[in-house]
């Protein structure tokens, strides 16, 4: 283990549960915000409802994509209730 290794360690050993909870989930609007970016310069012409469409459409392909790899565990749950606002 590098020195930079150790201090990745480290940090997290200290970062409160919270913490982490809350870096990740700005670490996903952050990559939400870059796939809509991503999709209005692939789509220059269409408007924010249809972006906001794809984007929706990209999600939840995505998300049926991690439930199947772990269906019917407590973790495809959230992600269902969490990013597509579903829930059990």
């Amino acid at each position: 283990m590098d020195e930079l290794e150790r201090d990745d360690l480290e940090v997290a050993r200290n970062t409160s549960p919270e913490e982490r909870a809350s870096q990740l989930l700005a670490v996903i609007r952050t990559g939400f915000r870059l796939k809509r970016s991503a999709l209005r310069a692939r789509y220059p012409s269409e408007s924010e409802d249809e972006i906001e469409r794809r984007f929706r459409d990209w999600l939840e392909s995505d998300v049926r994509r991690m439930s199947a790899a772990t269906r019917d565990t407590p973790s495809a749950e959230l992600a269902d209730h969490l990013l597509l606002g579903r829930g059990t």
